[in-house]
């Protein structure tokens, strides 16, 4: 029996959340323009759908043609096509899913157009012959319908006998939606004091010089930049990134949120007017579009992004920069799971390019690599012009909650005022109470979507799930007992904090920043400006205050639950605590004024202990033996399962037939689990979860698979590699 002939096919990522190529077959003409990283347009499952080609293969099996290819050079260029396929792979996720969600935002869009054939009419009605000159050459029926004064019905049926006849053809073609201009931004050039490199210090010297040959010699090296918060790090970066541009290279630098782009923005458009590109998810479709272009014709060198700007179409990329490299935000916490950290990593390795890893707070992981001799290690030890850290020192909080701050915050803010100083206090929660509680059952209010209490907002008097975004009036009467408003509202969040302090200081200009007062980048670079001119004097806000913004009159900072932040069951979270401390601690006295800093509710765990003293190395030490004598990163890998589903019943069954029947997994792959998620319930879903952990990543990229092909088919599966805040 012969073997059935296999031919030549293409290979597209289609942009579905399926975790495979597909194969196409294509036209002749076609094949010169299929280079790897151009869009195409593939019939899958009765639609046209976007897809990008990623190389040629062979089948024997019967394939469907490709429609049509949408670029006439690729829109990822070669090293993003690696990057983003090597990403799918690890992260166990659709290359096609990963790489819609990294391109330029466009929709497919399709037009009949009509073309004149060559061939001679002879004697036409005068409709007809009007249609056939108003086409010249080609035209789409849109435009055509409207220069005869037809409707596309009128033209279609008008234009029949001529396509029938040889005079015209008609075709369809496909475009992506995207040819609107983005609103012109302002490249400001802000007046800022620029550091001659005479006045750098001799460790922001020796890292400057030590990265500049690893560019140089484009050997992909990564450097672990340690430095404490307002000891230059910035300055070493810019630096870099002059040298990088004179030779005529691109920056790629990423910051873990939004709203730090506001200060990294105007400092680098400062010292490199014109050549600034900024891409992260807040941008409008037609802007991150036009950024995208710029970047990939080269008419901007530099980058600057939250984590999706690790994709940015590069050419000659020469200089990776994680800022903040520790903070858990370079983890997309939803499908695909990629860390930009680990990526940039990645790419420094497929580019050439150096990749610098920022923080005053490093990662475990990352300084343990630094130890081990995978990654250099650079150190900047003192801020600049030997300015003092802040003094930091701890006080109780009222454990009855009769006070709502403690009367040294209070003090201390009131004292920075009088002085015409700035104060910012620090509560990682949103809201005014976490928690509305009858006085009479005892039953808090709970989302009826979420396993969750719903948290208290006095502005408009309404209880709010964080979770789904339910929401309801303040119930007049207990939902359970039915006994009239007798709540306790528990707890202390933002809100509830700056409606305290606008009681106690009814002159004092405060805002607030968190996702309730700063839904956009806008309002958050609104609020940040404000803060920075010195038009606001004090400032409450969540975790987006507390992360690389310079603020030279900020001289006081109150960092109010901190043990909050040790409940979480989560390995990570002494490391997470001891980084917001030192973050939060670090954005004060960075002027020449001095600062100092006040934590509530501690406890004496050594995180907040080693914080207190600005001391990372300490904190490292007992840390890693913490980790080591539990098997967790960096002495092992994990993988996190989340199993989720509407009927509670079915998911309980699953789980428990999973634990009894656990699949064959590989050697040295431990299952930790399935038990129910910390949050059991979110949106209407239960959930429940499991941990696999080893020392071999294919090992566990196996279990993974495994365990998903033995589950109901019925149970949602969303696999987690490399975890952070797995709850």
């Amino acid at each position: 029996m012969t073997q059935p002939k296999k031919k030549k096919t293409a290979q597209v990522a289609v942009y579905v959340p399926l975790r495979q190529l597909f194969s196409y077959s294509f036209k002749s003409e076609d094949e010169a323009n299929l280079v790897p990283g151009v869009r195409v347009v593939v019939p899958f499952r009765n639609r046209e759908n976007v897809g990008v080609f990623v190389g040629f293969g062979e089948t024997d099996i019967e394939t469907k043609d490709i429609k049509a290819v949408l670029d006439v050079t690729p829109i990822f260029n070669a090293h993003l096509m690696k990057l983003a396929l090597w990403a799918a792979d690890y992260y166990i996720a659709a290359p096609g899913e990963l790489l819609r969600g990294i391109g330029p935002r466009e929709e497919l869009k399709k037009r009949v157009v009509y073309k004149k054939t060559g061939a001679q009419p002879g004697r036409l009605r005068e409709d007809k012959k009007k249609i056939l000159d108003a086409v010249k050459e080609s035209l789409g029926a849109q435009t055509l319908a409207v220069k005869c004064g037809l409707t596309i019905t009128e033209l279609d049926k008008a234009a029949k006998s001529l396509v029938k006849s040889g005079l015209l053809e008609k075709r369809e073609e496909y475009y992506l939606s995207g040819s609107e201009l983005a609103d012109k931004e302002k490249d400001e050039i802000v007046r800022e004091k620029i550091i001659n490199p005479a006045t750098y210090t001799a460790e922001q010297n020796a890292a400057i010089e030590k990265i500049a040959k690893d560019i140089e010699v484009k050997n992909g090296a990564i450097t672990l930049l340690e430095g404490k918060t307002g000891s230059g790090k910035t300055e070493v970066y810019i630096s870099l990134c002059k040298k990088v541009l004179a030779a005529g290279g691109g920056t790629i630098l990423l910051v873990p949120e939004i709203a730090l782009t506001y200060q990294f923005v105007r400092r680098f458009r400062a010292r490199f007017p014109g050549d600034i590109a900024v891409l992260h998810s807040g941008l409008t479709p037609a802007r991150r579009r036009e950024e995208w272009r710029r970047i990939s014709d080269g008419r901007a060198r530099v980058v600057i992004g939250a984590r999706s700007a690790i994709f940015a179409p590069m050419e000659n990329l020469r200089l990776i920069v994680v800022d903040e490299e520790h903070d858990g935000s370079y983890k997309q916490s939803e499908s695909p799971h990629y860390n930009a950290r680990d990526l940039a990593v990645v790419l420094g390795g497929l580019t050439g390019a150096a990749v610098v890893l920022g923080s005053a707070t490093p990662s475990l992981e990352s300084y343990y690599n630094a130890q081990i001799g995978k990654y250099a290690l650079c150190r900047l030890t003192q801020r600049i012009d030997n300015r003092p850290m802040p003094a930091v020192r701890i006080v109780e909080e009222d454990e009855n909650g009769e006070r709502l701050l403690p009367p040294a915050v209070i003090e201390k803010i009131m004292e920075r005022k009088d002085r015409g100083e700035q104060s910012l206090i620090f509560i990682n929660r949103r809201g005014a109470a976490s928690r509305v509680k009858c006085r009479i059952c005892k039953e808090v209010v709970g989302c009826p979507n979420c396993s969750v209490s719903l948290t208290y907002h006095s502005n408009g008097a309404k209880l709010l799930c964080h979770y789904c975004g339910y929401q309801i009036p303040v119930p007049k009467v207990c939902p359970a007992c039915k006994a009239k408003e007798l709540f306790n509202y528990r707890g202390t969040g933002t809100q509830k904090v700056e409606e305290f302090l606008r009681g106690v200081m009814s002159k004092a200009v405060i805002e607030r920043l968190d996702q309730d007062t700063a839904p956009s980048r806008e309002k958050a670079f609104g609020i940040l400006e404000r803060f920075e001119k010195g038009e606001t004097e004090v400032l409450v806000g969540t975790q987006m205050t507390a992360k690389g913004h310079d603020f030279a009159n900020l001289t006081f900072t109150a960092i109010v639950s901190a043990d909050d932040y040790l409940s979480f069951p989560d390995f990570r979270s002494a490391e997470r605590t001891f980084g917001l401390v030192t973050q939060a601690a670090g954005r004060t006295g960075r002027g020449e004024k001095g600062g100092e800093v006040i934590i509530s509710g501690a406890t004496g765990h050594y995180a907040i202990r080693h914080a207190v003293r600005h001391d990372y190395q300490a904190f490292y030490a007992d840390e890693i033996m913490a980790r080591k004598s539990t098997g967790y990163p960096p002495f092992s890998r994990l993988i996190g399962i989340m199993f989720d589903a509407i009927d509670e019943v079915r998911l309980k069954a699953a789980m428990l037939k999973l634990a009894h029947e656990m699949p064959l997994l590989p050697p040295g792959v431990e299952p930790l689990g399935p038990v129910e998620a910390l949050i059991y319930k979110i949106r209407n879903r239960y959930r429940w979860k499991m941990m696999l952990r080893g020392k071999n990543s294919k090992a566990l990229h196996e279990a993974a698979l495994r365990i998903e092909a033995a589950v109901d088919k019925n149970i949602g599966i969303s696999i987690d590699v490399d975890p952070y805040g797995f709850l």
